[in-house]
């Protein structure tokens, strides 16, 4: 994003020296936008029976322990599964907290709602799920 904004700016005051200021704010969203992008990370941390995914600092998924269905572990590519990374809307609109492709967990709610998040060790995170799960039964 940054490399484009910056190009249209060059080429607007290669054509325009004198336009160059009105246009300064090309380049100012650039930086901004990638400020935003480049902060972005995916969060998740259970507390009590409540599990929360998180795709800092914008939204927050909040999934009571006792309302998720199934837990599985599943492998992500980024581009092919959800065209991108982010916060990402995949096939049958699972909402997809992918921050780059790899393992990840995925999470259905009694809602038929399914989540996503590409992570480290989600055998780990499926263990703890299931475990909690099992206590509030």
């Amino acid at each position: 994003m940054l490399v484009v904004t910056l190009g249209v700016y060059a080429l607007i005051i290669t054509s325009d020296p004198d336009a160059a200021p009105a246009y300064l704010w090309l380049p100012v969203l650039g930086l901004a936008i990638t400020a935003v992008i480049g902060s972005m990370r995916g969060e998740i941390c259970m507390t009590g029976e409540t599990l929360r995914l998180r795709a800092f600092p914008f939204w927050t998924f909040t999934i009571p322990v006792n309302r998720i269905q199934a837990v599985e572990v599943t492998s992500v590519d980024a581009f092919a599964d959800f065209l991108g990374i982010g916060l990402r809307i995949g096939q049958g609109g699972a909402v997809g907290i992918i921050m780059r492709s790899g393992p990840a967990l995925a999470i259905t709610a009694d809602s038929a709602k399914r989540y996503i998040m590409v992570l480290p060790e989600p055998e780990k995170w499926q263990e703890r799920i299931l475990e909690s799960r099992a206590a509030d039964i």
